[in-house]
């Protein structure tokens, strides 16, 4: 149900999400980032926007060990500083 949900509600919102990333994505393009990244960055932006009741911490840090597993040691530290920039200039958050 959980992974339903997220699909779902990601292709409803994905052109909101798409949106929130490429203003964060400062001297990058999009079509520049793995397509693992690019997942990465669309499912966690879509849950620090739409599921407050996850902390967010706790998104970036599931973010980043994905990006760990799948990718390379370090897109954790670019993964970290976008999702980290969105959460709290976006959002508004900082718990």
């Amino acid at each position: 149900a959980f992974v339903t949900n997220m699909v779902k509600g990601i292709m409803k919102h994905q052109t909101e999400v798409e949106e929130i990333l490429v203003k964060y994505l400062k001297n990058w393009k999009l079509s520049r980032i793995s397509k693992i990244e690019h997942t990465i960055f669309v499912m966690s932006i879509y849950e620090l926007k739409y599921h407050p009741e996850v902390p967010g911490k706790v998104v970036i840090n599931e973010a980043l060990e994905l990006g760990k597993k799948y990718s390379t040691k370090e897109s954790a530290s670019f993964l970290n500083g976008i999702l980290d920039n969105v959460f709290k200039q976006e959002l508004g958050r900082n718990e």
